[in-house]
């Protein structure tokens, strides 16, 4: 079978050609097909975010078929726990980065809750516990970037890999389109979980008929729209050819999808990928444009009398042409406030933030990602950040090739998380910072 590790730099574009530099000698790929099967398993599962069994201590770890996907994973990491493969210098500089975040939010999750739990009378409070789901999520992620990092691509795989990335594309914007147009029914979809909103939480909105727009990816649009962003990213990256139709339509279901969430963030992100990587080649923007604007035509002759509305929706999104109108931030402007407030209450907390989950206890997370990662892990936690994503910004923009797609869809993500928390492993953003892993 022929092997593509000459031009891994174009799936993996941190990685270099790997050698093993002891013996010379590789990992024969046939020892990863566990593996192989749990990332495209995992891939194929972020067309589906809704929980499949309502079991465990609450909604906000009810498993979903991600979930399954990263036991495969485990299960065959442990299996090949002796022939894992060496990581190249560029994706292992990025894997210490990312361990010594986890380590960080572990050992701040801890300064923050010892005290009270040393006590003679414990006192278990609702941060304690999103704190916990939060360690939890981050340590899935960093084993789907392990794995992933480590398998060997032949060019039968990558062509797998780029058919399940775009299919899932397609079902995800399938899914969306289905439920904007009550043709599938979101009732339906949360049927087997528990109707209590002490019970099921946010999901319970679905049951309800609520969260119409967020087909079935999950109860939040801006997680249903980052998806579709990063999942057209990397049907774009993985594609080992690159065509020009191929590329117009994936961005053009990301764009059409997304407009239907009613994200607006995930609207700029978007069209911020769009506009860049079709940028050097204006007959594939302008037939992008064009074929945009006859399919909103299309849904708008079609979709007038629905629940919100076409008009409804697309007036929602011009909104961006005025992102700091107060009137088009939905409450955010208030949500910051009270989120400086608190830190402004204890000044050390601006140093070292208030530890992992404390969004729980302020009832509401920051909407913006820089300021959620000083509540919980203060100016220190932000230069951690930083740091990180500008090493994985530089590696992408000097190995990735061609149009960098993963380099252009980081930069639209980044976009997104002024107003949204992106990437940070919050309950209403699900499976997505491990599918951006």
């Amino acid at each position: 079978m022929k092997s593509v590790e000459h031009d891994r730099t174009r799936i993996y574009p941190i990685a270099e050609p790997y050698r093993r530099q002891s013996t010379g000698q590789t990992v024969h790929s046939r020892n990863a097909w566990l593996s192989f099967f749990g990332i495209c398993f995992y891939l194929a599962s972020q067309a589906f975010q809704i929980p499949i069994l309502a079991i465990g201590p609450s909604w906000a770890v009810w498993p979903v078929l991600s979930d399954v996907a990263v036991a495969i994973l485990l299960v065959g990491l442990l299996a090949n726990s002796r022939r894992l493969r060496i990581l190249s210098i560029p994706i292992r500089e990025v894997y210490s980065s990312l361990l010594l975040i986890f380590g960080a939010t572990v050992a701040a999750f801890l300064a923050m809750n010892l005290p009270s739990l040393l006590r003679t009378v414990p006192q278990v409070e609702k941060s304690f516990q999103f704190g916990i789901f939060q360690i939890y999520r981050l340590a899935q992620f960093l084993l789907v970037f392990r794995v992933a990092a480590g398998l060997p691509l032949t060019l039968k795989r990558v062509r797998i890999l780029s058919a399940v990335a775009f299919i899932t594309l397609a079902l995800a914007f399938l899914g969306i389109v289905g439920t904007y147009t009550s043709v599938l029914s979101t009732p339906l979809l949360v049927s087997h979980l528990p109707s209590d909103r002490s019970v099921a939480g946010p999901w319970v909105a679905l049951s309800t008929g609520q969260w119409y727009e967020a087909g079935t990816i999950g109860y939040n649009h801006a997680y249903v729209a980052v998806q579709l962003v990063m999942l057209a990213g990397l049907a774009l990256s993985l594609k080992p050819k690159r065509s020009f139709l191929f590329d117009v339509l994936c961005l053009l279901i990301s764009c059409l999808g997304v407009f239907f969430t009613a994200s607006r963030a995930g609207m700029a992100a978007a069209l911020f990928l769009m506009v860049t990587y079709l940028f050097k080649r204006p007959a594939a923007l302008l037939l992008a444009i064009a074929a945009f604007g006859l399919l909103f035509l299309a849904f708008s002759n079609h979709l007038g009398d629905l629940k919100m509305g076409i008009a409804e929706t697309a007036e929602r999104q011009l909104t961006l042409q005025r992102p700091l109108d107060p009137e088009n931030l939905s409450g955010r402007a208030d949500i910051w406030r009270n989120s400086l407030q608190f830190l402004m209450e204890e000044p050390v907390r601006w140093v070292i933030g208030a530890g992992p989950g404390i969004a729980a206890r302020l009832g509401n997370n920051a909407h913006m990602l820089p300021l959620q990662i000083i509540l919980e892990g203060g100016i220190v936690g932000l230069i951690l950040f930083g740091w990180t994503m500008f090493r994985m910004m530089t590696r992408l923009r000097r190995f990735e090739h061609g149009v960098k797609p993963i380099f252009l869809t980081t930069g639209a993500l980044l976009i997104s998380s002024l107003t949204q928390e992106t990437l940070y492993p919050v309950p209403s953003m699900g499976h997505f910072l491990g599918l951006f892993f």
